[in-house]
């Protein structure tokens, strides 16, 4: 064992799991699948501080201190181009899918497409 959560090896080390995932998303880019993964993992794992970064303080919560009221302040743009990272993910893993196992993805790529194409019009 190499540490906490290593696994035990015989020989070369096997690849660490964030060069798996970036290697997965686009060999070219490799930083791409390491923020995609960071971006997920955080709204996976922080979802309260997901939704604080949509909220604005209004006021003081009397009685409560160090808590504010608060009202949503985000708009459709802004949610289309910070969140486009699921769908585009999602796409680009069945895409993976289908070039390392040579299942069949065809019937997903239109209907992937015309939603990424809806998501942009969004982002815009």
């Amino acid at each position: 064992m190499d540490g906490k959560g290593r696994a035990a090896h015989i020989g070369l080390e096997q690849p660490k799991t964030m060069t798996l995932i970036s290697l997965a998303v686009d060999k070219t880019m490799p930083e791409l699948g390491r923020t995609y993964h960071r971006l997920l993992s955080a709204t996976a794992h922080s979802a309260v501080h997901g939704l604080t970064r949509m909220l604005t303080p209004v006021s003081p919560n009397e009685g409560r201190p160090g808590e504010a009221l608060a009202a949503v302040n985000v708009d459709p743009q802004r949610l289309a181009v910070e969140l486009v990272v699921g769908p585009l993910t999602a796409h680009s893993l069945a895409k993976s899918i289908e070039w390392y196992t040579g299942c069949d993805m065809s019937n997903l790529h239109g209907p992937a497409n015309q939603l990424l194409s809806t998501w942009a019009r969004i982002g815009e």
